[in-house]
């Protein structure tokens, strides 16, 4: 079993295979991987009631999918996971 690298329990191979070498970079990047699909849904949601199939259901489920982004965004937070 690998020694996990800082607090965060993120393996040394993981962060070699992402081509970063600090669990902080780490962070970094899942941070802003995060804002990426966020704002992607936010792209998705516009007009998502003309999506075929979905008219006026679709709505709900982004709604929802933007409520766990939005509390996953909270948990990744500089003041909640750290620098």
């Amino acid at each position: 079993m690998r020694k996990p690298n800082g607090k965060t329990g993120v393996p040394k191979g993981v962060l070699s295979n992402m081509g970063i070498q600090t669990t902080r970079q780490y962070k970094e990047v899942k941070r802003y991987e995060l804002k990426a699909v966020i704002d992607a849904v936010d792209v998705l949601q516009f007009g998502s009631a003309f999506m075929p199939g979905c008219y006026y259901s679709c709505e709900n489920e982004i709604a929802e999918i933007n409520r766990h982004l939005r509390s996953l965004k909270k948990k990744l937070s500089v003041k909640e996971w750290g620098r």
